[in-house]
């Protein structure tokens, strides 16, 4: 083993690590396509960035990846399988299907024009409008001071209640 100098509970972390970034990514082509976008644009890249790799580390990822990719399993689960289930939960996740349906075409999920416009007759203005104020309130906050983002907010939140 060309690996000895990272510890067995290291090893252990990035493999959980790597398989936790890959269903994630998964779960969110799922809800892209329930969203009715495009899951192969969907989810990112499952990559490791940010989790304090060193070189010796990414290597050992690197090797991990290539043999569960040769064995077609992880952790001795069909990847298929894991796959399979991950992208149904976040098919079946409200949350991300929301989210998916808030995103542009490209990304994996839709936003048209009107797509959350309150519908007359409804009462409290619609659940879709109430998804895209909330959805408007939260990337706000989050923009802080920005001008630009702030603006870009606002102009997609138009855009979705169809004004």
């Amino acid at each position: 083993m060309a690996f000895e100098n990272i510890t067995p509970a290291r090893r252990r972390a990035i493999r959980a690590e790597m398989l936790r970034r890959w269903k994630q990514k998964l779960r969110r082509k799922g809800a892209a396509k329930a969203a009715g976008g495009d899951p192969t644009k969907a989810g990112g890249t499952g990559s490791m960035k940010g989790f304090g790799l060193t070189a010796d580390e990414i290597k050992y990822a690197k090797t991990v990846r290539a043999a569960q990719k040769k064995t077609g399993k992880i952790g001795g689960v069909d990847r298929k399988k894991i796959a399979k289930t991950a992208r149904k939960t976040g098919a079946g996740s409200k949350k991300l299907v929301t989210a998916a349906s808030m995103k542009s075409k490209k990304h994996g999920g839709t936003v048209s024009k009107g797509s959350h416009k309150a519908v007359a007759g409804q009462k409290g203005g619609g659940a879709a409008r109430i998804a895209a104020k909330a959805w408007r309130t939260k990337h706000m906050a989050a923009a802080g001071t920005d001008k630009v983002k702030r603006a870009k907010i606002q102009k997609r939140f138009k855009h979705m209640i169809g004004k």
